[in-house]
């Protein structure tokens, strides 16, 4: 299948011996829900169909509906492993969330509250899987 698009290890091991991993699989999530994850750098056509243009706006990542209704999330590649799985899990909360409903033809953005909303689910998995690490390294 290859590597991964969201890194799950994106923190460091510290332990490498017995230690279980149980982070949260983004990428599993992504394809259950039906959701496409690329880079900005692999994806210039949906760029072009929304016409964005990722490298002005310096953001992060991006989620949308492609034109067929696929919900689409967009990275920067060029970011470290875990500023990528916290842009996905941002991105993913706006699309589990129902954010994408949300955006108007006349202005496309989310309400104030959504990006909020994004954040706390963003900040509640890679939590997850500082605790998880946490209690992997210290047999808890």
């Amino acid at each position: 299948m290859g590597k991964p698009i969201i890194q799950t290890d994106a923190y460091p091991q510290k332990n490498k011996g017995n230690s279980i991993r149980r982070k949260i699989d983004l990428n599993k999530i992504c394809m259950d829900y039906g959701v496409r994850v690329c880079s900005y750098k692999s994806a210039k056509k949906l760029l072009k169909e929304i016409d964005y243009d990722p490298y002005e706006t310096k953001n992060p990542g991006i989620s949308f509906r492609a034109s067929d209704g696929t919900p689409v999330i967009l990275f920067d590649s060029d970011r470290s492993d875990l500023e990528i799985r916290f842009t996905a899990a941002h991105e993913l909360g706006h699309i589990l969330l129902g954010h994408l409903d949300y955006r108007s033809k006349e202005k496309d953005s989310y309400p104030n509250y959504a990006e909020l909303e994004a954040n706390f689910f963003a900040i509640s998995i890679i939590t997850h899987d500082i605790l998880q690490e946490y209690a992997a390294m210290t047999n808890i």
